[in-house]
């Protein structure tokens, strides 16, 4: 694998060297290795970026396996679509990022974009003021113009974020809960504190939007539950909760009677 991307950069390099007379026309995108290189969709696609110096960023979810594959392409999106020959689920967006700014994590920029879509809100903006000297910016509209675009765009770098999400569905189905529940007898409150578990991992897995609408749920659910519950159960959390709060005892303390 270190000799094929000691070779691709040499291309590149080559590739740039290119004088400004062919400026106009695009440089083929190659990707030829045998499958006794055991190249992956994740090495094709470091290839394509070294290649073409653009930024092409695979999440986690990216895993597909190419073997043996001699293509020469125009661009970076026809390469993206013959890679979905190897791993049918791949897709791929266009995320533009304040140019200068230190290149982030595939998955640190997935996870960024699917929280920001989760967010219920058509703007806001946070001022810096008071401890927080942070300024924050959310603004979100409709496509009208082209010129709208390249306004927006203004400073920012195109990245190429390649994501699998049915590889990502698969991973989350296959994945082991991190919370089991405890063992208890095989009674009514065995099935109560599964579906308790079963909740909270229901929670667990929720976008921010979502989670604050399961705690409002929950709340007025409790609240109902407070108003079924009998008098002898009222007293008994009323007299735990007075016992937890038994003011300390202060006496021998300077300024108080013995």
């Amino acid at each position: 694998m270190v000799r094929l991307l000691c070779t691709a950069a040499a291309l590149a390099a080559v590739m740039f060297s290119v004088t400004s007379a062919c400026a106009d026309t695009p440089t083929p995108i190659n990707l030829n290795f045998p499958a006794s290189d055991g190249m992956t969709v994740t090495d094709c696609l470091k290839v394509v970026a070294m290649e073409t110096g653009e930024v092409i960023l695979p999440d986690a979810s990216v895993d597909g396996a190419v073997g043996s594959i001699h293509v020469t392409k125009d661009s970076i999106p026809d390469i993206l679509n013959i890679m979905k020959n190897y791993e049918p689920g791949l897709t791929w967006q266009i995320v533009y990022y304040p140019g200068g700014a230190n290149e982030p994590a595939g998955e640190d920029l997935y996870k960024a974009i699917q929280l920001l879509q989760g967010l219920d809100l058509d703007g806001l903006v946070i001022p810096p003021s008071g401890d927080d000297k942070l300024m924050l910016s959310l603004k979100k509209q409709s496509y009208t113009t082209p010129a709208q675009e390249q306004a927006n765009e203004a400073g920012f770098r195109a990245y190429y974020l390649v994501s699998d999400p049915a590889e990502r569905a698969q991973q989350a189905k296959n994945a082991k809960p991190t919370n089991t529940p405890p063992v208890l007898a095989p009674d009514k409150s065995t099935h109560f504190v599964a579906s308790l578990n079963d909740i909270q991992n229901q929670i667990a897995q929720m976008n921010p939007q979502q989670q604050v609408q399961a705690l409002n749920e929950m709340a007025a659910v409790s609240r109902q539950i407070n108003e079924s519950l009998s008098p002898q159960v009222l007293a008994t959390l009323k007299s735990q909760n007075a016992a937890q709060h038994t003011p300390p005892n202060l006496s021998g303390l300077p300024g108080t009677s013995k």
